[in-house]
């Protein structure tokens, strides 16, 4: 939980989705869970508080193994709107889930977040954009079908035979050029 996670992006689009006339009335069960722990918490907290989402917003902590999966399980859409990233485990936690994706244009996000196949990638700090695909997800007839892409996707790109692949097909090249 820290400001490098795209967290204050991520309240100031609840806000405005919420702030959308009727949203709430159609949209009642609608709750961002967070998990994790980390130093900018606090700071978080009280932007959730200022931007009246205490509501909407549930602080899990650090949360692993059976409790976990059970959140995964009772969620609907991962949103992960980094500024910075490499290739984020709880995104692939995420697809293995079988989870739409919402994230943003960075690092190997591109190679997990394929449009019309598993989800969308938003451009880092455009509240309005990700607010506009908060609100598209949350009424998208077809997250079923993106959660299935999420894990056919996991499933065939980073099972351990295709991992295992891909680093023997790196070590040849390695041996090769030398």
């Amino acid at each position: 939980i820290d400001l490098a996670k795209g967290l204050d992006v991520l309240f100031r689009a609840a806000q405005k989705v919420i702030e959308v006339n009727g949203f709430i009335q159609s949209h009642k069960d609608c709750q961002l869970h967070l998990a994790g722990v980390g130093p900018d918490r606090v700071m978080l907290e009280d932007l959730a508080e200022k931007l009246g989402l205490k509501k909407s917003l549930r602080f899990h902590g650090l949360v692993q193994g059976d409790e976990l999966i059970h959140l995964f399980k009772g969620a609907d859409l991962f949103v992960l709107p980094s500024r910075l990233e490499a290739l984020p485990f709880a995104v692939l936690e995420a697809c293995a889930a079988h989870l739409p994706i919402l994230a943003t244009n960075v690092g190997d996000l591109r190679k997990l977040v394929l449009e019309k196949l598993n989800g969308h990638l938003v451009e880092p700090d455009d509240v309005d954009e990700l607010a506009f695909y908060l609100e598209h997800f949350a009424s998208n007839p077809s997250l079923e079908r993106l959660g299935q892409g999420s894990y056919e996707l996991v499933v065939q790109e980073y099972n351990w035979d295709a991992i295992l692949d891909k680093l023997l097909h790196v070590y040849e090249r390695v041996i090769q050029d030398r």
